[in-house]
């Protein structure tokens, strides 16, 4: 968390865009890979859902002004009791991700080792009460490096 400011936002999401043009800072995916509605949030399957977290979508700045972006970040999260075969988002959101945290497995990947990497529209199989934490790494000449104001 303390390497990645997506996470200790100072603002709310608004689960719009920062930038006209942009991906939303904020988006909920049911398990099929399609954009949550209001109305999927009265259903069953609404146990399973996935959160987008849009590293390009906060809005601080940096003491310098420089605006603040980081990586793009995917939490699956199924509360179901049974395991759901769940698809990923498309690629206007990322090309690829790599597994970081798998809770059904008490896996965590750390900085330098390498997790499991699923493509846009690829089908991973999340177990019940688990949660998964995918990360897409934004290349880093696109970061703020400096502290937030």
């Amino acid at each position: 968390r303390r390497q990645h400011p997506v996470f200790r936002r100072r603002t709310w999401f608004r689960g719009k865009p920062v930038k006209p043009g942009e991906i939303d800072d904020i988006a909920w995916f049911k398990f099929d890979g399609n954009h949550m509605t209001d109305e999927d949030w009265q259903h069953d399957y609404a146990k399973s859902f996935g959160v987008f977290i849009n590293g390009r979508g906060m809005q601080g700045r940096t003491v310098f002004g420089v605006r603040v972006t980081d990586d793009n970040f995917y939490i699956i999260f199924n509360a179901y009791h049974g395991y759901i075969d769940y698809t990923l988002p498309g690629e206007e959101y990322a090309k690829d991700w790599t597994l970081i945290l798998d809770t059904s497995k008490d896996e965590v990947i750390i900085e330098g080792d390498e997790g499991r990497i699923y493509q846009a529209g690829e089908k991973i199989t999340v177990h019940d009460y688990s949660i998964l934490l995918l990360h897409h790494v934004v290349p880093k000449k696109e970061h703020a490096t400096a502290p937030m104001v």
